[in-house]
């Protein structure tokens, strides 16, 4: 697997895939592009490994799969090695644990007002 990211400091969204990644015990190269500037604007148009996603990071290339988007990463993940990796065990807990992770990652509305 190949994990394309920003850098994590400031791509929340890139640190979340590799901190998926990284739970799920599989192996990955990953390689860390530059997301500022005019060699990041060439880069997303010209790049066949971000055409995919249009030019946003993180992607996951696995094989022919191709994943982009933080949370459909780690849905992917957690469905190869086991969803326990990744959501709680009980049903309702993993319930609220999936609603508050949407909440989330719609820009957390509360947060915003």
């Amino acid at each position: 697997m190949k994990l394309i990211i920003g850098n994590k400091n400031y791509s929340s969204w890139s640190l979340r895939a590799w901190l998926a990644c990284k739970q799920s015990g599989l192996h990955f190269d990953e390689l860390t592009v530059p997301l500022f500037g005019e060699d990041w604007e060439h880069r997303k148009k010209s790049s066949d490994d971000l055409a995919p996603s249009h030019g946003k990071v993180p992607i996951l290339w696995d094989g022919e799969a191709v994943v982009w988007d933080s949370l459909a990463i780690i849905e992917y993940l957690a469905d190869k090695v086991g969803r326990d990796r990744f959501w709680p065990k009980p049903e309702d807990a993993r319930a609220m644990a999936r609603s508050m992770v949407a909440e989330m990652h719609s820009s957390y509305l509360p947060l915003r007002r």
